[in-house]
């Protein structure tokens, strides 16, 4: 599995600067070749090759995309 390891690095430094309570609920899996941060089972954001990837609600979607 390769994925850049320079922006797990800084997405584990912003994950110990959150609340314990908040930390708790996020897990890590590795998927789709890369790693997945997961918030109460859910993938939230992740890492492919050296791409950061965030999920958005479809609800929110058209307005992301304007």
């Amino acid at each position: 599995m390769a994925y850049d390891k320079d922006i797990e690095r800084q997405i584990n430094l912003a994950l110990e600067a959150m609340p314990e309570e908040l930390n708790g609920l996020i897990g890590r899996k590795n998927m789709f070749g890369g790693l997945a941060y997961l918030y109460s089972g859910k993938m939230a954001f992740g890492i492919i090759k050296q791409e950061l990837v965030v999920r958005i609600l479809s609800s929110r979607m058209p307005k992301i995309l304007q």
